[in-house]
């Protein structure tokens, strides 16, 4: 009998422990790192007006917009991916504008559910120039810097609660925010526009990836079944002594 409580006491306690645990577990979504010079069609999709191309060159992606007077713009927008019982999101890679003019260039992130809620990452050249940090919540976050030149590392990393907009290591700013709070569903969009007649504005990306810390909780049902394997194991040795 003092067998069977021990393993009955102990099953139980096991079970609890792993009931009250969670594991946290890092896994891609999303990633290209534009090596094979070819826009992958399953993963991307062209939105371009006027004269402006987007394609793979020397292991990157090179956009080139002109302007034409009115607003003239070339994105590549993702395939959706889905992260499930996320705890952040890290959006990375690297962009640049090598001559900057008058030409803007833009990170995404949207609620693929709902379009309308996105984070938004700009360099404006011309009239600053300026980096913004726009949520559609709506919050905006504006300050005087060049726009980098070379390729540079960014970070878009997001919770329920805010995000955060990083440049070689270095946060630049940090916002509050709910816009993608229960959001499951997600794409990216990838390049820029320009107003004026500036021919082959260039803008660079290289080495994107999208990827969740996501939370992992045992199932109780399962965890229960140690109970009678435990009682079972030390029934038999039980009997073994008798």
């Amino acid at each position: 009998m003092k067998r069977i409580l021990v393993a009955l006491s102990l099953s139980l306690l096991v079970a609890v422990s792993f009931v009250d645990s969670s594991l946290a577990l890092q896994i891609d979504l999303f990633s290209d790192d534009f090596n094979d010079n070819v826009i992958d069609p399953a993963r991307w999709t062209a939105d371009i007006t006027g004269q402006g191309s987007v394609s793979e060159q020397n292991q990157r992606l090179e956009f080139t917009i002109l302007g034409q007077s009115s607003p003239r713009h070339v994105y590549l927008q993702s395939a959706t991916f889905s992260a499930q019982n996320w705890t952040s999101i890290d959006f990375t890679g690297q962009w640049a504008i090598p001559s900057p003019r008058t030409a803007e260039f833009d990170l995404f992130i949207h609620n693929a559910d709902d379009p309308s809620e996105y984070f938004r990452v700009n360099y404006q050249s011309w009239g600053g120039p300026y980096l913004h940090l726009v949520d559609s919540g709506p919050r905006i976050f504006s300050v005087r810097r060049t726009p980098p030149g070379t390729l540079t590392d960014f970070l878009l990393l997001f919770t329920e609660t805010g995000w955060e907009y990083w440049e070689n290591g270095m946060l630049v700013n940090s916002l509050p925010s709910s816009t993608m709070a229960g959001a499951d569903n997600f794409y990216i969009r990838l390049g820029g526009w320009d107003y004026s007649y500036y021919p082959n504005q260039i803008i660079y990306y290289d080495t994107i990836t999208v990827s969740a810390e996501t939370t992992v909780v045992p199932e109780p049902a399962t965890l229960f079944l140690l109970g009678p394997s435990l009682l079972t194991f030390f029934g038999l040795r039980g009997r073994r002594h008798l």
